[in-house]
């Protein structure tokens, strides 16, 4: 029997390394060549290099490549199988996730030092290898961004100390797979003021990746030389569109603010046009004139109803405009007070803005406040298109009656009785609660 054993087990033993010989000389599966190419979906635009692929298999990230250039000529060993190819442009702006880490939805976040995104396009494409096969892939890149070319402000009042713009919303990351994420940014940008005087301008020439299907909200606020600010905003209907060329043009109306949007697409895109104009909050008076703008939003050297504002109370409940109309042969010198005072009433008469009715001359005060701002109010008043003051003298009231004065006059004097050719300059005061 130990014998019989023994044999058995020696035949097992052949019988097994024979089998073992078998699997060893078999052929390994062979490896499939992938050559990747890169071009612009747009055949006028150009890629930005270097561009990452990232391949994955099922989850898994197979592969992670650069292309540095559209010349290089990439090829990449895969196992047969089905991939999907995942291309994004200009990353050298992105910190990049490891192979072993990555997913689909990896976001690729922005490098510390870099403030903006760069011309960031996206591809993606699907391809089954077979055993031993040697495929070529073309991915065709779209563009995810929009370029902020140029942020224009016009007739801003000659008083502003500066100018800045915030535009929304955002997405501050990308995914791997071309989705955006959730959170959100605002680009702040200070506009510079130019020779005119009345235009701020900037061209930030910044890639910016819009939110998907989210309006577009802008705000201004101007700081004025007096320390007071205000802010205008707006929110449009439509979202900002991607691979689109930006331009905004705000021009500041009196109260009213007109922003037109010319956002342009780049050789594939249609033009979207969005213009809008709105009117600062509004409250109700507790006296005086109709308004549309609580006080707080008014400071001197702003307009309202298209009048310059040269004098706010201490509790912002009242402030006092000058019309930017005038009219001469009001007053006859040789006409007694009661007579001048009637034609002063019918000359008020014959002033009309709409929500201002109560307009009046103006006193000795407030001639001397307008003479000590002249040069800011006459700057603001020709920045907006308005009548400026003139080195003709005008008619004011004092206890004494009504004067006249030259407002202009490097020192204020005021001398007695008003002629035929004295200019009526009125004024008004808006009241608030």
């Amino acid at each position: 029997m130990k014998k019989k054993t023994t044999v058995l087990l020696l035949t097992a033993l052949i019988a097994f390394f024979s089998c073992d010989s078998y699997i060893y000389e078999d052929e390994p599966e062979k490896e499939t060549i992938l050559a990747v190419t890169t071009r612009a979906a747009d055949g006028n635009a150009n890629v930005s290099y270097p561009v990452a692929l990232f391949i994955f298999s099922g989850d898994k990230c197979s592969a992670i490549h650069k292309i540095n250039s559209a010349s290089d000529n990439v090829q990449i060993s895969l196992q047969a199988g089905d991939y999907e190819v995942y291309a994004i442009s200009d990353i050298n702006n992105y910190e990049l996730p490891e192979k072993e880490s990555a997913i689909r939805m990896s976001p690729l976040r922005l490098k510390a030092e870099k403030i903006s995104h760069g011309d960031l396009m996206t591809a993606h494409s699907t391809v089954k290898m077979e055993v031993g096969e040697e495929r070529s892939l073309t991915l065709n890149m779209e563009r995810k961004v929009l370029k902020l070319n140029e942020i224009k402000a016009q007739n801003i009042p000659a008083a502003a100390k500066s100018v800045n713009v915030s535009v929304s919303p955002f997405s501050s990351m990308i995914c791997i797979e071309g989705s955006h994420t959730d959170d959100k940014t605002t680009f702040n940008v200070g506009l510079k003021k130019q020779v005119d005087g009345a235009t701020w301008l900037v061209s930030p020439d910044a890639f910016l990746l819009p939110a998907i299907n989210q309006a577009v909200e802008i705000a201004i606020t101007i700081a004025y030389e007096d320390g007071t600010t205000k802010k205008y905003s707006y929110k449009s209907t439509e979202p900002f569109k991607e691979n689109a060329h930006v331009n905004i043009l705000a021009k500041y109306e009196t109260l009213k603010t007109s922003l037109a949007i010319n956002i342009k697409g780049k050789e594939w895109d249609e033009d979207q046009n969005i213009e809008y104009s709105f009117m600062e909050k509004e409250s109700n008076p507790s006296q005086g004139n109709e308004h549309e703008t609580s006080s707080e939003a008014l400071a001197v050297g702003d307009f309202y109803k298209g009048c310059y504002v040269f004098a706010v109370d201490a509790d912002k409940k009242k402030v006092t405009v000058l019309c930017s109309d005038e009219k001469a042969n009001v007053m006859d010198y040789y006409k007694n007070e009661s007579d001048n005072e009637q034609a002063a009433k019918t000359a008020l008469q014959s002033f009309s803005v709409s929500g201002i009715s109560k307009w009046r001359v103006m006193t000795e005060d407030e001639a001397k406040c307008i003479n000590r701002n002249i040069t800011k109010i006459n700057e603001a008043l020709q920045a907006t298109g308005k009548t400026v003051i003139s080195d003709e003298e005008y008619i004011i009231v004092n206890r004494s009656g009504y004067r006249r004065c030259k407002l202009t006059a490097k020192k204020f004097k005021q001398d007695a009785y008003p002629r035929l050719e004295t200019i009526l300059r009125p004024v008004a005061d808006v009241y608030f609660n």
